[in-house]
């Protein structure tokens, strides 16, 4: 990873049009720099934003969970590379309330394949509202 620190990796990703985000930040998995983003949770379109990240990132593959079983939000994590290799989490939190669709949608389909599908479902689900 280069020298960039955090806050202008988080100001480059919302100049991409790939935000807003609440954090960006580098960790260390088993020696390797992984970038962290969250989106911001609060903002209508995450999942437009989803689809972009989807669709730009190489070997997407995604995930969908919570930290606690009685937690009243879900955490989907987009997983991939960008073209140069560096790999990225991109997750997106859901309020189990307010977004049950949302929710709804992701676990009934996380296991299949087509990531970019799903995603894009999820997107349009937000321009029904």
């Amino acid at each position: 990873m280069s020298a960039i620190d955090d806050r202008e990796l988080a100001r480059l990703i919302e100049h991409a049009g790939l935000g807003p985000v609440s954090s960006v930040r580098t960790i260390d998995v088993a020696g390797d720099s992984v970038v962290e983003v969250v989106l911001d949770a609060t903002t209508q379109g995450k999942a437009r934003t989803l689809l972009r990240w989807a669709v730009r990132l190489e070997s997407v593959d995604a995930t969908i969970g919570k930290f606690r079983r009685t937690d009243r939000e879900s955490r989907f994590t987009l997983r991939g590379t960008t073209a140069f290799g560096t790999p990225v989490l991109v997750i997106a939190v859901f309020d189990d309330r307010t977004e049950s669709r949302a929710v709804t949608l992701l676990r009934d389909r996380i296991e299949h394949a087509d990531v970019i599908g799903l995603v894009n479902q999820l997107a349009g689900l937000e321009t029904e509202a």
